[in-house]
């Protein structure tokens, strides 16, 4: 039974993230969002903000940073208009092709 060394370990971890960063890449094509994209939809434009209140639920927004969508803590009350029920009527009508990015952690 062979143990392998820590330099060994790390050379495997290193070899597998590697190769699954680029089977992911290939399976995410580049976002095709353009300019009249975000014309045709202003919420597209606004920060993504939580709001004021407490009465916390999972809702979807568009990062136009990142060219992405994902989800977040909604506190149910304020925030701004780039906030989404689903994902179909943020990412897939926003930017055809999207990036998941999940809530980190329930808001305390």
């Amino acid at each position: 039974n062979h143990t392998p060394s820590p330099i060994q370990l790390l050379d495997f971890i290193i070899f597998i993230f590697l190769g699954g960063i680029s089977k992911i890449m290939q399976l995410i094509p580049e976002s095709k969002l353009t300019f009249n994209d975000i014309l045709s939809d202003p919420r597209c434009l606004e920060p993504m903000k939580p709001g004021d209140c407490r009465n916390y639920v999972v809702k979807w927004y568009y990062d136009k940073n990142g060219n992405s969508c994902g989800q977040f803590w909604y506190g149910g009350c304020s925030g701004t208009n780039n906030r989404f029920e689903t994902e179909k009527e943020s990412c897939l009508s926003v930017t055809h092709d999207f990036i998941y990015k999940s809530p980190i952690g329930h808001p305390q």
